[in-house]
């Protein structure tokens, strides 16, 4: 075996294929809903968030509906901006989105945070039901 300096020629290649697995050049991760043993390879820049938010429409926060406390969880929304939710909903439902921010209820740095993680249907969509509960 080859020697340089005290260190074996044939680890070199082994070392620099751990430095691009660390590196993150490709990641294997188990794809959401897959079966046990399929596994999927993804490229750096196309890793799924650790935080997976589901779009679908019932599982998003409606600003409508939400209590103070799930309010708060949503991410930039603390005490001071729960309360001007809910007494700008109690003057009037919202909408959208949109119209939070028309409203000056939220800024639009804040609404962009809300983006996969809430919503502000139109009341008309609870089918008369009080947005409120």
């Amino acid at each position: 075996m080859d020697q340089r300096g005290g260190v074996s020629a044939i680890w070199w290649p082994a070392l620099l294929a751990g430095l691009a697995l660390v590196a993150g050049l490709a990641v294997l991760a188990a794809t959401p809903g897959a079966a046990p043993g399929d596994v999927r390879i993804y490229e750096g820049w196309e890793r799924p968030s650790p935080i997976p938010a589901d779009p679908a429409a019932d599982r998003l926060i409606d600003l409508n509906r939400a209590s103070r406390a799930e309010l708060e969880a949503l991410p930039g929304i603390g005490e001071a901006r729960a309360d001007a939710i809910m007494a700008a909903r109690e003057e009037a439902p919202f909408t959208s989105l949109a119209e939070v921010e028309d409203r000056g209820v939220l800024p639009a740095r804040v609404l962009a945070g809300l983006a996969g993680w809430a919503t502000a249907r139109d009341p008309a969509h609870y089918g008369g039901e009080d947005p409120a509960r």
